[in-house]
């Protein structure tokens, strides 16, 4: 049976809203910092964001926000947050560790080993702007 037809009563707003409700801390901020990648930070946090974003030792500006939790006040955007900001400092560009991605199928001779390492920004969040 389609697992849709089984929750017909869901909508799609609905499923954002109850994927994002973990339950944080003050002070929280769900940010989109790139596409399809959301970080729940904090002022002073540093994140690892899987790119490179600037130059070192310098400011960056995060304006998709998606949800803001303050002192159990939880504001979710539609999709993003009206002029809500998130401020941070470029601390340092690296590499993570290599992943081995290896594929292989039985009894025909086929093996591919691959490795890959993703270049990362370490970012300081240094100032969080609610609405």
């Amino acid at each position: 049976m389609n697992n849709r037809a089984e929750h017909t009563h869901l909508k799609e707003p609905f499923l954002a809203v109850q994927h994002l409700s973990k339950t944080y801390g003050t002070n929280h901020k769900r940010v989109e910092a790139l596409k399809d990648i959301s970080f729940d930070v904090k002022k002073g946090e540093v994140i690892t964001i899987p790119a490179h974003l600037g130059e070192p030792n310098k400011e960056i500006q995060f304006d998709q926000v998606l949800m803001i939790k303050d002192n159990g006040n939880t504001i979710v955007g539609k999709p993003y947050v009206q002029n809500a900001m998130v401020k941070g400092v470029v601390k340092e560009h690296g590499r993570l560790p290599k992943v081995i991605v290896y594929k292989f199928k039985r009894r025909e001779k086929y093996r591919r080993k691959k490795g890959h390492r993703q270049d990362f920004s370490a970012v300081q969040i240094t100032d969080i702007i609610k609405p």
